[in-house]
C-alpha cells in the first residue's frame, strides 16, 4: 500500500459529498473531483485494511485514482 497524499473535504453546500485534491508533482496545478462521501468512507476502510486502490474504490476512473494515489494529472500521466 503507498502512502496517499490527496486532501478530502466535505463540502458545506454538498454535505453528501466530498471533494478530492492534490498537486500534480509535474505541472503543479492543484486538480480534484467529487464523489458521494458515505462511498468513499467505505472504500477508505477497505484500503487502509490492505485492498488495492482499484478494489477500494472501483466506480472511480484509473484517472481519479491515479490522481489520490500519485498525485499525476492525466495530462502529465500521458506524457511519460
Amino acid at each position: 500500500m503507498s502512502i496517499m497524499s490527496y486532501e478530502a473535504k466535505v463540502l458545506p453546500e454538498e454535505p453528501n459529498m466530498i471533494e478530492i485534491s492534490n498537486v500534480c508533482p509535474f505541472c503543479g496545478k492543484t486538480h480534484s473531483f467529487k464523489t458521494d462521501a458515505s462511498e468513499f468512507k467505505k472504500g477508505l476502510n477497505v484500503y487502509i485494511g490492505g485492498a488495492l486502490i482499484q478494489n477500494a474504490w472501483p466506480y472511480l476512473t484509473p484517472s481519479q485514482r491515479e490522481l489520490m494515489n500519485t498525485g499525476i494529472c492525466d495530462e502529465c500521466y500521458d506524457k511519460m
